[in-house]
């Protein structure tokens, strides 16, 4: 949640990150998610640049994501994301989707692994997420 994102902005000294649930973080304001803050900035730069909304918007191409929660039989099952093959299912899935990005992380609070796929074809990003999915399920003791 808003921690890991604030804990990466003050490791890497950057101002602004979010989360996909929508939460916005605004550093140079707050150091908390403030939906206000997030909007009066966007404000803030269309007034300066003179635009409206919708003409900062049109350059934006908006990729599918799909994420996947796969429940584990117990917290040790995320050394599976450690495993040599794993790391070789992982780049051959990155090659497989091409453009975009795939995200695997142990959740910080359940015991589930997420998967995050991202890419320009709904397909395609669907594919590659089934494929991860069937690799942890296949290895969850």
């Amino acid at each position: 949640g808003d921690r890991h994102v604030l804990a990466r902005l003050n490791e890497v000294g950057w101002q602004y990150g979010a989360e996909p649930s929508g939460h916005i973080l605004c550093m140079d304001r707050l150091d908390t998610g403030d939906g206000i803050i997030a909007a009066l900035q966007v404000l803030a730069v269309l007034v300066r640049k003179g635009i409206s909304l919708r003409q900062a918007l049109a350059g934006l191409n908006k990729f599918p994501s799909v994420l996947r929660n796969v429940p584990l039989g117990s917290r040790e099952d995320k050394a599976l994301l450690q495993q040599p093959d794993w790391q070789d299912t992982l780049q051959h899935a990155e090659e497989q989707l091409g453009a975009g990005r795939i995200l695997v992380r142990p959740s910080g609070t359940e015991p589930l692994i997420r998967i995050l796929v991202e890419g320009p074809s709904l397909q395609k990003v669907e594919q590659v997420a089934d494929g991860l999915v069937s690799w942890i399920e296949t290895r969850i003791k």
